[in-house]
């Protein structure tokens, strides 16, 4: 089976059996949630983004049939390393996927039911670059996951943004992980501008605790405010997850949230 297969059936035709036994034994896991999700963080809905999804089915806050998001996924050769089911008030939690090519681009992506159901609309969270993934089997809190903000400043934007789910980013990431969780994910979000180029958005972060399969979802911007995006439960890495594993000491200075 190729990648581009598996892509199809992990996303839209339900987990395989190969998949289905790892996410069983996995040890992978996450946290207790610090707040419903909150999905506008990620997906501005305006007619550009309209407009600019007529052209490209993974265009962020849009929405297609799951053929389309599939073959154009397998266009741009993108695999699953990352799955889960976003934790709502719905009884079947939609599944998310974090996807990548060979260069570590790729998609946050949503289906209309679980992991492991067939899914007939997918909707684009966000787009990201710079892709990291930790192996969570270690304590040590990777470098390119602290972003060295000031924390008077991000907490003065909190404050400002009159948002309760915000602290500094970084404050953030030893707390938690001194509590026991474990960095999962990294990635940069880009934003399409209307003439076609791309500018960083915010720095999405996943952390997840080793002996539980829930996963908080954080937004970073510039000023090192990180906002929770929500949550996972069920939440895996596939097996490509390995080719993106990252050295915990290796520095990512093109980290720059807006």
């Amino acid at each position: 089976m190729t990648g581009n297969e598996t892509v199809n059936l992990f996303i839209f035709k339900g987990l395989n059996e190969e998949i289905t036994n790892m996410a069983k034994n996995s040890k992978i896991a996450g946290l207790l949630l610090r707040a419903s999700f909150a999905a506008s963080v990620l997906m501005p809905t305006n007619m550009a983004f309209a407009q600019a999804a007529q052209q490209n089915p993974l265009t962020p806050g849009t929405c297609s049939p799951a053929a389309t998001i599939q073959a154009a996924l397998s266009a741009q050769h993108q695999v699953p390393v990352v799955v889960g089911n976003r934790v709502t008030t719905r009884v079947d939690r939609p599944v998310n996927i974090f996807t990548s090519d060979s260069n570590g681009s790729g998609y946050w992506l949503e289906g209309d039911q679980p992991a492991g159901v067939r899914s007939t609309t997918v909707c684009v969270k966000g787009q990201y670059n710079n892709l990291h993934l930790n192996d969570i089997n270690s304590p040590t809190v990777p470098s390119w996951a602290l972003i060295g903000n000031d924390t008077e400043v991000a907490n003065r934007n909190c404050v400002a943004a009159q948002s309760g789910l915000c602290e500094s980013h970084d404050d953030y990431i030893k707390r938690a992980t001194a509590g026991g969780m474990r960095v999962m994910l990294s990635s940069q979000s880009v934003q399409r501008k209307t003439d076609g180029s791309y500018q960083n958005g915010r720095l999405i972060t996943v952390l997840t605790q080793v002996d539980s399969k829930l996963a908080d979802v954080t937004a970073t911007n510039s000023l090192g405010a990180s906002e929770s995006s929500g949550g996972l439960e069920n939440v895996n890495y596939t097996q490509y997850a390995g080719n993106f594993l990252r050295p915990a000491n290796t520095t990512v200075a093109s980290l720059n949230p807006k």
